[in-house]
């Protein structure tokens, strides 16, 4: 499907690219070179785009998640003198990850509209990692369909110029 995809109707190659690559190289030349380099030159731009809106790494980011858990497990601990830490910190990894089981319940009720805060900015940060885990895997399937699109261009170049010399 992806080598499919990139001949015919990608964006970013496919056949236009190819058109452009067989116009642009004279016949006369050694082609390995101009090839590789033309082929190269047609994805800086994009690869340009990607660089500009590069995220923070996801380890840092899992960082960020499980301080803002230990942070807020031990806020609980202060908070509810019956808890110890690791319930504290079950308590509040069960809450961001919304199953909520209720086995575990706070007995302040007046502290509920900050623990509502809490739990509404963890779930913003664990929003933020779940992201950047999904735009780290969007450039690795990217980068894996940029190099079938140049291999792709480069076997049509090759075939293009074969024909040419048995025509």
């Amino acid at each position: 499907l992806i080598p499919t995809y990139s001949l015919l109707g990608s964006e970013h190659g496919g056949w236009s690219y190819s058109r452009l690559a067989f116009q642009a190289l004279p016949e006369n030349l050694n082609y390995e070179k101009p090839m590789v380099y033309f082929v190269e030159k047609i994805h800086v731009r994009r690869e340009l785009e990607i660089n500009l809106f590069r995220t923070i790494p996801v380890w840092l980011a899992l960082l960020i998640c499980l301080s803002w858990i230990c942070i807020c497990a031990a806020l609980f601990l202060i908070w509810e003198r019956r808890w110890t830490f690791f319930t504290s910190l079950y308590f509040f990894f069960i809450s961001l990850s919304t199953i909520g089981l209720g086995d575990v319940m706070p007995d302040h009720p007046h502290m509920l509209i900050l623990m509502f805060w809490l739990v509404i900015a963890g779930l913003s940060i664990v929003s933020m990692l779940l992201t950047v885990i999904q735009i780290k895997l969007e450039e690795c399937l990217y980068n894996m369909v940029k190099r079938v699109q140049v291999s792709c261009v480069i076997q049509q170049i090759f075939f293009y110029y074969q024909y040419k010399v048995l025509v």
